[in-house]
């Protein structure tokens, strides 16, 4: 179990896990599709095991409506082990030409977007004693407002990378990390630097001490902020059924334009058996360095924007044994931060009062031989400054989602059909996005224990939907790819 939540955003550090090494994610409980807040969410990742070689190759074209072959994914991996040295090799390329457009606007029509991966991951381990590292290059191009990526003008060529290395032994865990982010668009060029370390030190069992730091830096904007966090979490049992995990953040952070401050962000969790879980926390979140620095032709930043702070609990219920599950989440937030404010010089984040959200979640899922369910559906109550004001825009009240297939030997299906209720689209709610209904299928032909072949649809019932301001979402797919393995050692 890892932990890799930053305690100052609550946002999940993606660089804590190698994406090439996901097996399966599942979610226990998270604020569904177009809620603002994720505080006690949980998620747990179950990572592939590395050993043995392993070779696959991935390949991938998409077919929209307006065009019958436009978009191309192709990907690669190796990975091997020397003794206790494991690595793994990785690449990828898309190549997009999405000309879909909704059936009144040429919204996207001209779309094209080119993206190359790479990446090298090192794993050295004993017993006592690990190191991993875990590098990352990508290069990605987009025609913005251009009719092709030749034209060049009204094109966005990003560039970034990521190296990380963590270090384990005797209860201790060192991580370091720097990110190297680099964007342009018809001359303006922005660069972003972030560097983070932490040291965690574990002692008798799941109680544990841990430091941080964290420095973002971009000479584009001549900006740069530090932070340090120390948290102590705990697990204590008073009793046979219930365990309690509080943890405590103490948070520092600086900056330009006098910048700065401190805070203490505690939070608890009780966990019953029987599948019962409770949890209390304070939710405080910095604003993100571009929501207070960010400065181009579009969107520039605030430095006047102040931090998050609230309150909330989260009661749920989910046994592996039970066919159902429930969730209730409340929560409050004051000073929510939005980009939705606009000037001479563009869009700007603004503060826009108290947010009230109130979730909840029903579900039952089970799983019988080769055949499996999980239906769910949530409503959810955000307001802002009151309990009775307005919905928050773009937060839908209701969604549902029926998850189902089957797995008969070598050939497994799955389909999943999903609802998203009307989404208002100014805070007063005088207009809104239209619900609409989307379905998926696919189907897997597992061939041997070498070749797979897949074929997949999306949004089959072709829902013409906008799911955020003037951003089209594609009509009517199919997915045809496979994937090579092998190279088994015997």
């Amino acid at each position: 179990s890892v932990y890799a939540n930053s305690p100052a955003t609550g946002e999940f550090d993606w660089n804590q896990i190698s994406i090439d090494d996901i097996e399966t994610i599942s979610i226990d409980f998270a604020p569904k599709e177009g809620q603002i807040e994720f505080a006690g969410a949980s998620v747990s990742i179950v990572t592939k095991k590395s050993g043995g070689r392993h070779g696959e190759i991935h390949f991938e074209s998409l077919s929209y409506e307006n065009s019958a072959n436009d978009t191309k994914f192709s990907g690669i991996n190796y990975s091997d082990s020397i003794s206790n040295l494991f690595y793994r090799v990785t690449f990828s390329m898309v190549n997009a030409e999405n000309r879909y457009e909704l059936r009144s606007l040429k919204t996207n029509e001209g779309n094209e977007n080119r993206a190359l991966k790479g990446g090298l991951s090192l794993n050295y381990g004993t017993d006592d004693f690990s190191v991993m590292t875990d590098f990352k290059l990508a290069s990605n191009e987009y025609a913005a407002d251009a009719v092709s990526i030749d034209e060049d003008f009204g094109v966005e060529k990003d560039k970034s990378s990521n190296a990380l290395i963590k270090v384990k032994f005797s209860g201790s865990e060192i991580t370091a990390n720097h990110q190297f982010f680099k964007t342009e668009y018809d001359g303006d060029s922005t660069k972003i630097h972030t560097v983070s370390a932490s040291y965690k030190f574990c002692f008798y069992g799941e109680n544990f001490l841990k430091a941080g730091i964290k420095a973002e830096d971009s000479s584009s904007f001549e900006a740069r902020r530090f932070q340090e966090s120390f948290t102590a979490g705990f697990c204590l049992t008073p009793f046979d059924f219930l365990a309690i995990k509080p943890e405590l953040t103490f948070l520092v952070w600086r900056g330009n334009n006098g910048l700065s401050g401190q805070h203490f962000i505690p939070s608890v969790k009780f966990i019953f058996d029987g599948g019962f879980t409770w949890s209390f926390y304070h939710s405080f979140v910095l604003p993100t360095f571009n929501q207070l620095y960010w400065n181009d032709a579009w969107a520039h930043g605030n430095t006047s924007l102040k931090n998050e702070s609230g309150w909330g609990h989260c009661l749920s219920f989910r046994k592996d044994d039970f066919p159902f599950y429930a969730s209730l989440q409340n929560s409050w937030y004051t000073d929510k931060i939005r980009w939705v404010g606009f000037d001479s010089d563009g869009m700007f984040c603004k503060n826009e009062g108290t947010g009230v959200y109130l979730t909840v979640i029903l579900g039952s899922a089970y799983r019988w031989k080769a055949l499996f369910y999980d239906v769910s559906g949530t409503y959810t109550h955000a307001t802002l400054d009151n309990w009775g004001g307005s919905q928050i825009m773009w937060v839908p009240r209701w969604q549902a989602n029926v998850n189902a297939g089957a797995n008969f030997g070598k050939v497994a299906f799955s389909t999943s059909l999903n609802f998203m209720g009307k989404r208002y689209t100014t805070n007063e709610n005088l207009s809104y996005y239209s619900p609409y209904f989307l379905l998926d299928a696919k189907v897997e032909w597992n061939m041997n224990e070498c070749l797979t072949f897949f074929l997949k649809g999306g949004n089959l019932l072709d829902e013409r939907y906008i799911y955020h301001d003037n951003f089209s979402a594609p009509s009517r797919s199919l997915s045809a790819g496979g994937k090579i393995r092998g190279f088994s050692k015997k």
